[in-house]
């Protein structure tokens, strides 16, 4: 070659000159001979070739060649991609590009998704291996065509794409095979996700690959001519409102749809899921009496599910474990209307968790399978109807259930039926905990329906008894008034309405530890009310593990005015986060940034020998932020950087796991967080 490179990371820069191969014998001789990797050789447009035997050898991935546009014809990059700048008269040519956006080749689909524009075509011309997680932002299309058949996306991340926009998957495969993985995580609202003969496969674990999560509603999901395989996981997974078609596919898992209720996030309610000659089946291989489950979940109210055409239902038991049709988990309102061409097949059971409040219609062929108290149903048309027998849709104002929710605290949410005579009145819930008032926030209902009043609980506080009062325009509705309650007998309730929920009874079990030794940290156990009284303790199944590892990271401190971390934990209330002291011998020029993001400190108490103590807190975190979620705290003096700090709340668990007095709260609060991020699958 005239110029030949025999080791990587080398540069070469050519401007106008002229570069001539000349070959004289049988020999090859080209303009470039590249041996090595990670080469690149950029020519101006005024650069000159000359050879008659080629001009390229050696090309392969890491090597980036700009060459005159005038030959980039010659170059025999079978392969590989050229972006033309026709301003400069120069191509360069990538040799691992793997997707392109028009014209426009890229070394990585993430650089691809980093340039896109609204609505982009992103073509990809290879499979491709990720081991990050790639975001969304843009409006796109993921286009993976090729020939008759499809590129595949492979990841070991825990999920392969998050997407914040619309977005379009043509004609590609999506395989996660990371722990829990997931294919594709939405985590906003207002968006439109389609699925256009897509294969998502993660089968490791307690896996989703479909996920639609975050905070967000109004979301549309589209999927027509797919396969969605979730192994012994959740093939489809809610957590928001979401209206949801379909069509001609195939979803499998130990759950195909997982309509789940709040959590971090809206939960279901309002959802309406349309499935169109397609097959969802649900398999069971697990031999446990707590892991019964069904091929269709639901864990929230409102929620309407359609099966049509020709499609098939399968419920699957190949262990001990049951494995339904349908699990409504007794919540009201939920519609499942299937037609009479549908196909239901189940070796073991069809139908769990119906309540009133729930209208559910299955092919008449499935009739005689049906054993179940508290419903009637008949037959018309092929189709049998299943109505509940127990009560009816409310029609005065009055409280119609309550539940908890789980994020930055724990809170009691207490849904109101409001009839339509207080419509355009406001309408109040007075809330009274262990004799103290808190008056939620007015509402004023423009219709007649159901409104959701909050009230926190302190963790010591789970078993005190919550009156809670209607107010209408300021006036008790004493008609409406629901006393004798508390946040713990609600657990119990939800306990015993899912026996079988090994995941929620640990939960469960561990919020009720973590409340207990919270009482007995802040000095206000109650012997006459404890949250864990004897029968209490005999039903609940608490778990005790602690961290094996302390992950934190402290360097030393380089201040020259005695500027250094002090101390770090986990500030406990009924809202956590975790806080951080320092001293300091002139604190007048020390600043402090958690995540880069600059903090306000203030003084916290003066230590003899020590000095000034001062400290910073992060924002309240939510529970599944409790866990392994790492903080960098930079400490400053002036501009100039002088100390780090890495840490989270499992190194302060690690640290006083067995401290006398902090031990037992610290130990139940990371319990109790464990336990919630494996049931709300965080």
């Amino acid at each position: 070659g005239v110029i030949v490179t025999e080791d990587s990371n080398v540069t070469v820069n050519v401007n106008s000159s002229t570069l001539t191969a000349n070959k004289n014998g049988v020999a090859d001789q080209y303009i470039l001979a590249l041996r090595e990797n990670a080469v690149t050789i950029t020519m101006d447009k005024n650069t000159v070739l000359n050879t008659n035997s080629g001009y390229l050898k050696g090309f392969a991935e890491d090597q980036t060649i700009t060459v005159p546009a005038a030959y980039v014809d010659e170059l025999g990059l079978e392969g590989y991609a050229a972006n033309i700048d026709v301003t400069a008269g120069v191509a360069t040519v990538l040799g691992n590009a793997v997707v392109k956006i028009g014209n426009t080749y890229y070394g990585s689909l993430k650089s691809a998704l980093e340039a896109a524009k609204t609505n982009d075509v992103i073509t990809l011309l290879a499979d491709i291996t990720l081991n990050e997680m790639l975001t969304v932002n843009t409006a796109v299309t993921i286009d993976g065509t090729n020939g008759d058949s499809v590129y595949t996306i492979t990841s070991t991340a825990k999920k392969a794409f998050e997407v914040n926009a619309s977005a379009t998957f043509h004609n590609v495969a999506i395989v996660n095979n990371a722990a829990d993985g997931r294919c594709i995580d939405t985590r906003t609202g207002n968006i439109t996700l389609k699925l256009e003969n897509v294969t998502l496969t993660a089968e490791n674990g307690a896996s989703q690959p479909l996920n639609i999560g975050g905070s967000g509603s109004n979301i549309t999901v589209v999927i027509t001519d797919s396969t969605i395989i979730a192994g012994t996981g959740y093939a489809i997974t809610t957590w928001n409102p979401v209206t949801m078609s379909i069509a001609n596919s195939d979803i499998s898992g130990w759950a195909a749809l997982n309509i789940k209720g709040a959590s971090n996030s809206i939960g279901s309610a309002g959802s309406a899921i349309t499935v169109k000659d397609s097959t969802i089946t649900g398999t069971n291989t697990y031999n446990g009496t707590s892991d019964g489950f069904s091929v269709i979940t639901v864990e929230d109210k409102n929620v309407t599910i359609k099966i049509q055409g020709n499609s098939t239902i399968t419920a699957n038991k190949t262990g001990e474990a049951n494995q339904f049709v349908i699990d409504l988990n007794a919540h009201q309102g939920v519609t499942v209307n299937m037609d009479a061409t549908v196909t239901v097949e189940s070796n073991d059971g069809y139908l769990a968790g119906y309540v009133a409040g729930q209208t559910i219609k299955l092919p008449e062929a499935v009739a005689s399978a049906i054993t179940a108290e508290n419903y009637t149903y008949e037959t018309a048309d092929g189709v049998i109807t299943v109505t509940g027998t127990v009560s009816s849709a409310p029609t005065e104002t009055g409280f119609t259930g309550a539940n908890m929710t789980i994020g930055k605290d724990l809170s009691m949410k207490y849904y109101v039926f409001v009839a339509e005579e207080h419509v355009g009145k406001e309408i109040t819930v007075r809330f009274t905990v262990n004799g103290n008032e808190a008056v939620e926030e007015v509402q004023t209902p423009d219709a007649s329906g159901e409104y959701a009043f909050v009230v926190k609980i302190y963790p010591q506080m789970l078993a005190d008894n919550i009156k809670a009062e209607i107010l209408v325009d300021g006036v008790v509705l004493e008609s409406a008034t629901k006393d004798n309650y508390s946040a713990k007998q609600y657990l119990l309730d939800l306990m015993a309405l899912n026996p079988n929920n090994e995941k929620l009874k640990t939960l469960i079990s561990n919020i009720l530890v973590y409340g207990e030794e919270t009482q007995k940290y802040r000095g206000e156990y109650n012997s006459e009310n404890p949250i864990l009284d004897e029968a209490t303790k005999a039903i609940i199944t608490p778990t005790s593990k602690t961290p094996t590892v302390n992950s934190a990271l402290l360097t030393d401190s380089t201040s020259t005015v005695g500027t250094k971390f002090y101390q770090s934990g986990i500030y406990i209330s009924n809202t956590n986060k975790l806080y951080f002291t320092f001293v300091s011998n002139d604190i007048d020029n020390v600043s402090v940034k958690i995540n880069g993001k600059d903090v306000e400190y203030q003084k916290y108490t003066t230590i003899e020998g020590v000095g000034d103590v001062y400290i910073v807190f992060t924002d309240e975190l939510y529970a599944n932020q409790l866990d392994a979620n790492h903080y960098a705290v930079s400490l400053y003096d002036g501009d100039t950087l002088v100390q780090l700090y890495n840490y989270c709340a499992q190194d302060y668990v690690y640290a006083m796991k067995d401290h006398a007095t902090a031990g037992a709260i610290t130990v139940a609060l990371y319990n109790y967080v464990k336990a919630a991020v494996d049931y709300f699958e965080w």
